[in-house]
């Protein structure tokens, strides 16, 4: 009896392993080749989005410092003047840069004049260049500025209606991105919470 060549035989083991072989060998067909490349591509924009979102929201720690140091620095020269300083001259009129952008400037840039010193008279003095412009506004009932700027356009918390005492409102303002849609932050004396709007930006 004769044995059959199961190599040759149609739906034999041999057969079935020379196909599966040159299946293997034939590589990835097209529609193969454009799910991968599909998905490596929503993976990375997931990622490029998630990497942004994260360096900006970085960047905002630096407002949130320099604001926390405004604040200590007007408790401080009040604890020796009775007083807080009016360091700017506008609220919208900010140190180190007339117009925040997406460039860092050092904040010993003195073309502010006045606003740089007085700055330097609260103790703030960033390492390194700053992305915000920062402004910040002092008075009281007795002196030149007799009520708070009005900052922000949704605030969280309202000013108070009367002033009884000295007050100071400071401001950051940063466009990182470069877009013209602002990020602001602001802290005052009237309260512990720094009010944000487009944080993200």
């Amino acid at each position: 009896m004769r044995v059959p060549n199961f190599a040759t035989v149609p739906g034999g083991q041999a057969d079935f392993r020379h196909r599966a072989a040159r299946r293997a060998a034939r590589g990835f067909t097209l529609v193969e080749l454009m799910t991968v490349v599909i998905i490596v591509g929503v993976l990375a924009t997931i990622g490029i989005f998630g990497v942004r979102k994260y360096l900006l929201a970085a960047k905002s720690t630096e407002a949130g410092a320099i604001l926390a140091d405004i604040a200590a620095g007007q408790e401080a020269y009040r604890d020796e003047t009775f007083r807080y300083l009016d360091v700017s001259t506008g609220i919208d009129t900010y140190h180190p840069m007339a117009t925040p952008g997406p460039v860092a400037y050092d904040w010993t840039d003195t073309s502010g004049g006045a606003t740089f010193n007085n700055f330097i008279t609260l103790g703030v003095r960033p390492v390194g260049p700053v992305m915000f412009g920062y402004a910040c506004r002092a008075g009281g009932p007795s002196e030149t500025l007799a009520a708070p700027p009005a900052v922000g356009t949704t605030p969280e918390f309202a000013w108070p209606s009367t002033i009884t005492g000295p007050f100071w409102v400071c401001k950051a303002v940063g466009d990182r991105d470069g877009d013209g849609k602002k990020a602001i932050f602001v802290g005052s004396s009237f309260t512990n919470q720094i009010y944000s709007e487009h944080e993200d930006e």
